[in-house]
């Protein structure tokens, strides 16, 4: 099965940031909406359903949400070679795709995450849909 992605600005999702810790360790940092969120690899991962990584969103302290934002599985493309991560947000279907050129340096996200192709059209009719009613709305007082 492949996955088609229309990489704009239209249909990202989020993007992750690389960083290492005082201990040593990768984790990413980004946002999601409005929250901050984090993503952690998946160290105890045992069998291919578990997660490789798990984002999380943070409050104003500082403190992971103890519920997921979200679950990514890496995969490998058949044409290219090149590594991708899926997984889903509130039960939408997203795709990531890591830049490995990105450092801390050049200030590049090592992650970028989109709504799948499938997705990315029901957010733009969704849109559509809306800018309709408001325009009613506007032009129409009751």
């Amino acid at each position: 099965m492949s996955t088609t992605t229309k990489t704009n600005q239209n249909n990202q999702v989020f993007a992750l940031w690389k960083r290492t810790s005082k201990e040593g360790k990768t984790y990413f940092t980004g946002k999601y909406e409005e929250a901050e969120v984090r993503g952690f690899y998946n160290s105890k991962k045992q069998n291919p359903k578990e997660p490789d990584l798990r984002i999380y969103t943070v409050d104003g302290n500082k403190n992971l949400s103890k519920e997921e934002l979200s679950s990514l599985w890496c995969n490998v493309s058949e044409k290219t070679g090149k590594k991708y991560l899926t997984g889903k947000i509130n039960g939408k279907r997203i795709v990531g795709f890591i830049n490995d050129k990105a450092t801390a340096e050049n200030k590049q996200p090592y992650i970028s995450l989109y709504w799948s192709e499938d997705q990315a059209e029901q957010k733009t009719t969704e849109k559509k849909s809306t800018k309709k009613e408001e325009a009613v709305s506007e032009s129409d007082p009751f």
